[in-house]
């Protein structure tokens, strides 16, 4: 098992179908409930990156965009921003380009100063 802070906190169960395929709504559910939790923000932000790295190679990057944009919409500006600065860079850039210029606005505000100089560079 590699030695991540995802694997140290494996997110519960995601429902699956017959057919073995996961349910998707489930397991946005699933990451959503992981994000208001009171686990750390790096964690929470590994499980979001983890739907970019678990996509098959020719999938949509914008589908697992708006899939961390809906999760971080459903969480509070403050754990939004802590969240998003623990994201892999691939992650942040590309829900990054989903949001809308608003949210970008909102989400920047809400960082500490030291995180918005860090997404900067």
């Amino acid at each position: 098992m590699p030695n991540t802070l995802l694997a140290k906190f494996p997110l519960v169960a995601v429902a699956a179908a017959d057919d073995g395929a996961l349910d998707a709504s489930a397991d946005v559910m699933a990451l959503i409930r992981a994000a208001k939790g009171d686990e750390h923000p790096a964690v929470a932000a590994e499980r979001v990156s983890a739907v970019f790295d678990a996509a098959p190679g020719d999938a949509d990057p914008a589908a697992s965009a708006q899939t961390a944009r809906r999760v971080l919409a459903a969480v509070s500006p403050e754990r939004r921003a802590e969240i998003f600065v623990h994201l892999s860079v691939t992650a942040q850039v590309a829900t990054a380009q989903a949001m809308t210029r608003s949210e970008i606005t909102a989400l920047v505000s809400a960082m500490p100063h030291d995180d918005r100089v860090d997404l900067l560079k």
